[in-house]
């Protein structure tokens, strides 16, 4: 059995490497195979590209548990048109695919014209018409695509977050999220006080916090699926 992971530094770790004490790092012990797409500073929407990307490359492969951890709701991404890439922006910073081409151009030029066009374009936008309440949408969209599919499809999954604040609340939205069973606590509650002091990265949970939401969610996925 594989394991298939989304989502942002909660599932990566808080710096720009990947941490080996991570929880998907700890379900390695488990899994035949772990597949971490998750990124610090990553948004709903590349996860849920990434988790499209894999099935698509992957044939619908039902011998994985796909997890979709989602993340604050206000990040997001867009798309460079003239590069044909992808790129993500927290508040008013952005930073593309680690994978990105223009990454490795030695001058960096492109990807200069790319922040400028940020700056002039997108960041206007994501300023002024992408509050709370357009986010709330967005996330709710985002869970019910993921949702509906692994089901159509037959897929084990399971949905956590970073916090709960990451779940829509705003708007009653939450009656028109799918129902579904596989809906689990979010990392911040099950790591609890087990965070880095570091003030940089407050928040993130530690290598206790990590184990402590290891231990959570395969115990989640032992009572579904027998794993």
């Amino acid at each position: 059995m594989n394991l298939f992971v989304a989502g942002c530094s909660f599932s990566y770790g808080p710096n720009q490497f990947e941490a080996d004490y991570i929880w998907p790092n700890l379900c390695k012990q488990n899994f035949d195979k772990v597949t971490n797409t998750s990124l610090c500073g990553s948004n709903n929407l590349r996860s849920l590209r990434n988790f499209l990307d894999y099935v698509d490359k992957n044939n619908f492969c039902k011998d994985t548990v796909y997890v979709l951890q989602l993340t604050d709701k206000l990040r997001g991404s867009f798309y460079n048109e003239k590069f044909k890439e992808w790129g993500n922006f927290i508040k008013e910073n952005h930073f593309l695919e680690p994978d990105s081409d223009l990454l490795k151009d030695e001058n960096f030029f492109d990807n200069q014209r790319i922040g400028n066009n940020f700056k002039k374009y997108v960041l206007p936008y994501n300023l002024i018409f992408r509050n709370e309440e357009y986010c709330e949408y967005e996330t709710m969209n985002i869970i019910n695509t993921f949702i509906s599919v692994c089901e159509k499809h037959d897929l084990k999954y399971l949905i956590t977050a970073m916090s709960s604040w990451c779940f829509p609340s705003e708007n009653n939205l939450t009656k028109f999220i799918k129902s579904s069973d596989n809906i689990i606590e979010a990392i911040s509650r099950i790591a609890r006080d087990n965070t880095l002091n570091d003030a940089d990265v407050g928040g993130h949970p530690n290598a206790d916090g990590h184990r402590l939401f290891y231990r959570y969610i395969m115990s989640e996925i032992e009572k579904r699926w027998q794993i």
